[in-house]
């Protein structure tokens, strides 16, 4: 388990914060292999840039191929940049890669595009769409460390979180994001636990991780594959393997194995499925979805007060008062949780998702945007070739 003072290294700004140090070995199940001339290039390209990058990951269909997508065209490269400054960073940017930024975006010049970036609308990130670098054609998403490592903590928006409870390649790497992703991950699988029942198999319990953050996403309705997420568990299952194995190991005593065989959807699980681990499970939950789930629990239990007139207290009332794990394990028991847990998701999700979205016509350019879009929804309902 993580110290609480290495989990308070990880809050603390860059600022103000010490080297910190890893055991060369901790989270090695982040290192998810590619092929070594993808590995090569992808290096070369963020090598590319000139203003420092602290993190670098590239995820996607291009980096792990997804079931049903055409190999017909190369896709375009799909890339996270976790910068310490951003405004210098744009600053640099601008100078070296002006035409990665839309026209608007340059007349505004830096400190209106890192504005916007940590204070606009959406989930902290500034997206450069279509840029070729190093003959192939690329997106980048450039974010705070600082807002990256909170939301892996905290699940502030889910939108950096959840795409990396997927599988992705890290190109440079930061002991504070390897810290934070562990933490991230682990979060996950708590929260699908929680949403599982006492025994599933091994497909139920990925795409329940990988549908975690497209819960409430807008575009899972209009632009993505309505199976992207089976796509991706089908296609990447033994990254996910990798990726999850240390954790499920390290929550041996609420879930473990029951049968093991060939097929890889006949792999069951069975959890602890008593009141004190689901509990303890909930406890363990980032602080945004747990906040949000006892804002729901308030609102609904005293709903149920004003419609009883036999009760003299109401369950909001005896939530409070009671010590936390009795709080827990009253609302992990309620007959409603599982549903309050995914309404929770949603809330914070969609909004992020859509205000993201919303800022990349900005950020990208009204025709990028209008470009980008028109191929997801054209990959929506185009079927791969065999």
């Amino acid at each position: 388990m993580l110290s609480r003072t290495f989990l308070r290294a990880i809050h603390q700004p860059s600022s103000a914060r010490r080297t910190l140090k890893l055991p060369l070995q901790f989270a090695q199940n982040q290192l998810l292999p590619v092929k070594p001339e993808l590995s090569g290039q992808l290096t070369a390209i963020v090598n590319s840039f000139r203003p420092p990058i602290r993190y670098a990951l590239a995820y996607g269909s291009a980096i792990f191929p997804q079931k049903s997508y055409s190999d017909h065209h190369r896709p375009m490269l799909d890339f996270i940049f976790a910068v310490s400054h951003p405004s210098h960073w744009h600053s640099i940017n601008l100078q070296h890669n002006p035409h990665h930024y839309s026209l608007p975006a340059r007349l505004a010049g830096s400190p209106a595009i890192t504005w916007l970036q940590e204070h606009g609308p959406g989930a902290g990130l500034w997206f450069n769409v279509e840029a070729n670098v190093h003959d192939r054609v690329i997106k980048y998403g450039v974010v705070s460390i600082d807002t990256l490592c909170n939301d892996l903590l905290d699940w502030n928006t889910l939108y950096l979180s959840g795409r990396m409870h997927k599988p992705t390649h890290i190109i440079r790497d930061d002991p504070r994001v390897r810290l934070a992703q562990q933490v991230n991950l682990a979060s996950a699988l708590r929260t699908a636990l929680l949403l599982l029942p006492e025994r599933f198999d091994e497909l139920a319990l990925y795409r329940t991780i990988a549908g975690l953050s497209y819960r409430g996403d807008f575009r899972m309705r209009w632009a993505e594959n309505p199976e992207k997420v089976n796509n991706i568990v089908s296609q990447q299952l033994p990254l996910l393997r990798l990726l999850y194995r240390p954790l499920l190991n390290a929550l041996k005593s609420h879930v473990k194995p029951h049968e093991t065989f060939s097929e890889p959807s006949s792999r069951i699980f069975i959890q602890e499925s008593s009141p004190r681990a689901r509990a303890e499970l909930l406890a363990k939950l980032p602080i945004q979805l747990k906040e949000r789930i006892r804002t729901l629990y308030d609102r609904r239990w005293n709903l149920k007060l004003a419609l009883s007139s036999n009760s003299s207290s109401s369950p909001s009332e005896r939530l409070h008062s009671s010590d936390e794990l009795d709080i827990l394990t009253r609302m992990a028991t309620d007959e409603g949780f599982q549903d309050t847990l995914r309404e929770a998701l949603v809330d914070i999700v969609a909004r992020p998702a859509l205000y993201q979205s919303v800022k990349g016509i900005f950020s990208a350019g009204p025709i990028k945007s209008a470009k980008y879009a028109a191929n997801k929804v054209l990959k929506r309902f185009t079927p791969a070739s065999s």
